[in-house]
């Protein structure tokens, strides 16, 4: 059993399958400050009378945009287990002004997103995806 671990994800391959575990602490921080930024966008369009001039839009694209962070940590991708068989490529897609990488899974004609890794986490990653398609063969 082979394993890949950092502070936000632990990958696990058991031969079989590759189960992906994240940490719940990113999901609920993001939810908690995005509960906490609609309540600031509100209570400022009160004091705007909710209107659509000066910072009355700014108030209304800072609570459109919590509002589609909460959505996309609801609505995430769950499923925990992928088939080896059906993982077709991983991508590692290097920001070179970023200095990081992001790091992705086609299975099944769906993209599964990892996240973005320091290289160091992605070479790792690299190391782990090239011994599992090491076995496999």
């Amino acid at each position: 059993m082979k394993t890949f671990k950092n502070n936000r994800i632990t990958l696990t391959n058991d031969g079989t399958y590759l189960r992906i575990s994240e940490s719940l602490f990113y999901k609920v921080v993001n939810i908690i400050l995005g509960f906490f930024g609609i309540i600031f966008s509100i209570t400022n369009l009160y004091n705007q009378d909710f209107q659509l001039s000066g910072f009355g839009i700014f108030y209304y694209l800072i609570l459109a945009l919590w509002l589609y962070i909460i959505i996309a940590e609801l609505t995430a991708d769950t499923n925990n287990e992928i088939r080896l068989s059906e993982i077709k490529k991983v991508n590692f897609k290097e920001r070179k002004l970023l200095q990081n990488v992001a790091v992705s899974i086609l299975y099944q004609d769906k993209k599964r997103k990892l996240g973005v890794f320091t290289s160091e986490d992605a070479y790792d990653l690299r190391r782990f995806f090239k011994t599992i398609q090491d076995e496999s063969h």
